[in-house]
């Protein structure tokens, strides 16, 4: 029983280091000219799916989406804050050469 604990815990320690290694040794490309990893994808989507989800219970959308005031408003701030990295219509951005300071 106590070699099957040091065994896991030895495991345990490498699946650890290795990990650290990945990260803190930039062995991992994150940049966006490059696609993730299938299983990474699948792990960030699933991430970003179930944390929407979360941090959206609760939250009702205002009733004057819609109207005019809001459209220009939404508009003129996506303009101004997004579409530098997002790109829009009419605007050619590449985030991976510009890089996203808009915030």
């Amino acid at each position: 029983m106590t070699r099957l604990i040091w065994g896991f815990a030895g495991i345990l320690l490498f699946g650890i280091g290795a990990g650290a290694t990945v990260v803190f040794g930039g062995l991992y490309d994150v940049g966006a000219t490059s696609p993730h990893w299938r299983l990474t994808y699948r792990v960030l989507e699933t991430a970003r799916l179930h944390s929407i989800r979360h941090h959206a219970e609760g939250i009702t959308a205002p009733v004057d989406l819609e109207t005019q005031a809001r459209l220009v408003g939404g508009a003129s701030h996506f303009s101004t804050h997004c579409a530098s990295c997002h790109s829009a219509p009419g605007v050619d951005a590449e985030i991976s050469q510009k890089g996203c300071t808009s915030g």
